[in-house]
């Protein structure tokens, strides 16, 4: 299964049972064959890893909580604060 993107989960409090859905990035699905593969699967989780920690350190310190995860054919954390 290939990369397709990942997402950010956040709360305002400290409780991880109440995070919700907060960003979504993903990589078009619509890229023409001959682009989709000009990134390795190791490119291609480089170019979602940096995105999702770059949403997590952007997010205001009033969230008190946030989680990105890439999706992939294991959700794997990438980033937390």
């Amino acid at each position: 299964m290939a990369i397709t993107g990942g997402l950010v989960r956040a709360y305002y409090g400290t409780d991880e049972m109440k995070l919700q859905d907060y960003i979504h990035i993903s990589i078009d699905p619509d890229i023409p064959e001959y682009l989709q593969g000009s990134l390795s699967h190791i490119e291609r989780a480089a170019v979602v890893d940096a995105a999702l920690a770059a949403a997590v350190a952007a997010l205001p310190v009033s969230f008190g909580l946030a989680v990105a995860n890439r999706i992939d054919e294991v959700p794997t954390e990438v980033a937390r604060r």
